[in-house]
């Protein structure tokens, strides 16, 4: 983790690189994933469980299964 990272309680972190300011709120689920820099992942919102979710909400798989989170996204539930 990076600095000025807040991962808020209950919120799961997994095998995830997760760049500067980004904020995870709480109740968050978060597997195999690359967040970039000035991401907000909502509370309740879940990346690297559902590939066709992550797509939808703009993000990229990589050919090993990783979830690129763009910078400055906002990812909802």
């Amino acid at each position: 983790m990076s600095p000025n990272v807040v991962v808020e309680r209950n919120a799961l972190v997994e095998e995830s690189v997760i760049f500067d300011d980004v904020i995870i709120e709480p109740h968050s689920r978060i597997r195999r994933a690359i967040i970039d820099k000035n991401a907000v992942i909502r509370s309740g919102a879940s990346i690297g469980h559902d590939s066709a979710a992550d797509i939808k909400r703009g993000c990229t798989i990589s050919e090993t299964g990783i979830v690129i989170v763009p910078k400055g996204a906002n990812i909802e539930p």
